[in-house]
């Protein structure tokens, strides 16, 4: 990401209003459900915002840009603890399931958890493996809808055997599930001890998403 994405996508984020401002200190991978667009269109820049107050002051008669007199830049770079784009997944996976609904084959030097389609479909009702964490040659051969960088997670256990019955409660997952609409939970992971990963089927529809963008109906 550059600066100015980055830039650009916190003035996004001051033009949603406080409260997504608030969502993003708090629980950043939260934070879509305040997106707007589906996949093809999904835009996080509000450049032109800025230009807004320049605008404002201008009419006023001041043609002095307020920016020039900080002794810091908005592209200046970030405090803080860097994010990994090698842990994306694990660490967003909320947002990940909804930025990247369609990604390309898996290049693991831009995301942790893949959900390559698979080079020879299989129709999946009921868990094709069990007992352990996907592996690319899983969702590569159809057994699994994602996998997740080796060692990093391990079966999540609702307290019963899956397949299980949900309804998507997030109205974030794409038109070809809405809110509403009852899937049957295939896969189940939790990374680092504390992100649950699903994967989820509806007649020939695959599905990643979070623990939180269903409810269990079983």
């Amino acid at each position: 990401m550059s600066s100015d994405s980055f830039h650009y996508f916190r003035t996004w984020i001051v033009g949603v209003g406080k409260r997504a401002f608030e969502t993003a200190k708090r629980d950043p991978d939260a934070l879509g459900q305040f997106l707007d667009g589906d996949e093809e269109s999904i835009d996080v820049d509000n450049e032109s915002l800025e230009y807004v107050a320049l605008e404002v002051l201008r009419k006023r008669g001041i043609g002095v840009d307020p920016r020039e007199r900080s002794a810091s830049s908005a592209d200046d770079e970030p405090a803080g603890v860097a994010f990994d784009l090698q842990t994306l997944g694990v660490d967003y996976p909320r947002l990940s399931a909804l930025c990247l609904r369609s990604p390309s084959p898996r290049d693991d030097s831009h995301s942790e958890t893949s959900d390559r389609r698979s080079e020879t479909p299989v129709k999946m009702t009921v868990p094709l493996i069990e007992g352990r964490a996907a592996s690319e040659a899983d969702v590569k051969s159809g057994k699994a809808i994602f996998c997740i960088e080796q060692g990093r997670s391990m079966p999540y256990s609702f307290g019963r055997k899956l397949p299980l019955i949900a309804e998507i409660v997030n109205k974030n997952l794409g038109e070809d599930f809405p809110v509403g609409r009852q899937v049957t939970i295939v896969q189940a992971e939790i990374a680092d001890g504390k992100h649950v990963t699903l994967g989820i089927v509806d007649q020939n529809e695959r599905k990643v998403c979070a623990l939180e963008d269903v409810n269990l109906l079983e």
